[in-house]
Parts: structure tokens; C-alpha cells; sequence
């Protein structure tokens, strides 16, 4: 697989998402090479509930953007937030095992993150979202954004062992919370950073 092809910072994203085996082999990389990158365990992921979170999440874009948008595309937030809905809701992440990657026989065990053992699937969906948001947020030509925040944009990120991250991750996990909410969600993460 080759690893540029498969990031969130790519301005045909959206379109190459549309394809199931595009994404299916995405989300295979962000969880493998990106979430749980560098972790002393490795996700082990559904094939089946990938492919259920594809046709759900590309069933919803469609109706959205036809009733709601009147045929126009829908921004990276809404996309975002129904990406982040449909991987919570069919999760690809099924079971844990020990990091096959042999670099890792020689550092010193240590405990996976907790956040990732706790919570993986809802944690990896809303990461991926959100840099989906961040860089789609710092490539708009619409906002009069300077290349200073542009910058700060790309680098925004929450650290996973936030009281904010513990929340987001519960309440994915634990409450019934709409892709709309979603939207509005990641929306709200880069309001203060727009131009008064």
C-alpha cells in the first residue's frame, strides 16, 4: 500500500471516498499506520463493517446533499461528521493484537494508550474526521485566512490524553449523537481561528 495515497490531506478526498475499495483500503490505513501507529498493538479490522460504514456513509452524503444542499456538494465538515458517525456506528475495529512489527521487540514493553484500548473505534473516527476537517479547513479560499493561521490550522490537534478527548471519546461511545451534531462539532473547533 502505498502510504501518500491513502491520507486525508488530498483535495479529491471526498471523491476517491465514494469507492468501496478505496475505502475500505483508507480507513485500513488510517487505523493501522496512523491511529494505532507506533502502539505495541495492532487493530484487528472487519472487513464487512468497514464496507457497512462505506455504503451508509455514502447513502447519507447522497440524500443530504439532495434534500438538504439541492444537489450541491457538502462541505468537509458534514462530510467529516457523517464519516465520523458511520465508523462509530459500523466499526471497522473488532479485536486488539500484539504488534507484529519487529522494532518492537526491542523497546521495552510499555501499555498501549488507554484511550485506544478503551475506546479505538469511536477515538479513531473522530480523529480521522478531524483531520479530514483541519486540512480541508486550512486549503479554503474563501476565508481570508493568513498563511500564519493556515499553519496553525494544519497543526491543530487534541492530545489524547485531554479531560476533552475523554469526553468526545464517552460520549461516541456511550450517547446517541447525530452526524448533524458532528458537523456542528468540528465546525466549532475552528470558528475563533476565522478572520473577525
Amino acid at each position: 500500500m502505498a502510504a501518500d495515497s491513502y491520507h486525508c490531506e488530498r483535495r479529491d478526498l471526498f471523491e476517491k471516498l465514494k469507492d468501496a475499495e478505496w475505502f475500505c483500503r483508507f480507513v485500513d490505513y488510517q487505523y493501522k499506520s496512523v491511529v494505532f501507529d507506533m502502539e505495541p498493538v495492532t487493530p484487528l479490522l472487519s472487513d464487512y463493517w468497514t464496507r457497512q460504514a462505506h455504503f451508509r456513509w455514502v447513502k447519507d452524503i447522497r440524500t443530504v446533499s439532495s434534500k438538504e444542499y439541492d444537489g450541491r456538494p457538502l462541505d468537509h465538515f458534514k462530510h467529516a461528521g457523517f464519516l465520523c458517525y458511520w465508523l462509530r456506528r459500523c466499526p471497522p475495529l473488532y479485536d486488539l493484537a500484539k504488534n507484529p512489527d519487529p522494532a518492537f521487540a526491542g523497546i521495552k514493553y510499555r501499555d498501549p494508550k488507554k484511550v485506544l484500548t478503551q475506546y479505538g473505534n469511536v477515538f479513531a473516527a473522530f480523529d480521522i474526521g478531524l483531520r479530514i476537517c483541519r486540512y480541508w479547513e486550512s486549503a479554503r479560499t474563501d476565508i481570508g485566512y493568513s498563511n500564519a493561521v493556515r499553519d496553525q490550522i494544519m497543526r491543530f490537534t487534541i492530545p489524547q490524553r485531554s479531560e476533552y478527548i475523554e469526553d468526545i471519546c464517552y460520549t461516541l461511545a456511550e450517547k446517541n449523537i447525530s452526524p448533524h451534531s458532528l458537523h456542528m462539532l468540528y465546525k466549532s473547533l475552528f470558528l475563533a481561528l476565522r478572520p473577525s
